[in-house]
């Protein structure tokens, strides 16, 4: 069994990271109507990013592998 690849999202404040089971390559986080807030490349299974607001916001993570993932948070 290869653990847990679906990624765990945490918030404290304006603070969000995420850890996953597989390697991520980036990730962007979009705003609710769609404009990219903050947009990182990163190599590991953890990053760490700060928002400058509160709000609700859709995260985009890429996977080394190619494959993506969205989910819509609350900050």
């Amino acid at each position: 069994h290869a653990g847990n690849v679906f990624p765990a999202f945490h918030i404290n404040g304006n603070t969000i990271s995420v850890e996953s089971g597989k390697d991520i390559a980036g990730m962007t986080i979009y705003s609710a109507d769609g404009r990219i807030i903050k947009k990182t490349s990163c190599s590991g299974r953890s990053v760490i990013m700060n928002l400058p607001h509160k709000g609700i916001a859709v995260i985009s993570i890429t996977f080394a592998d190619g494959k993506m993932l969205n989910r819509k948070i609350t900050l």
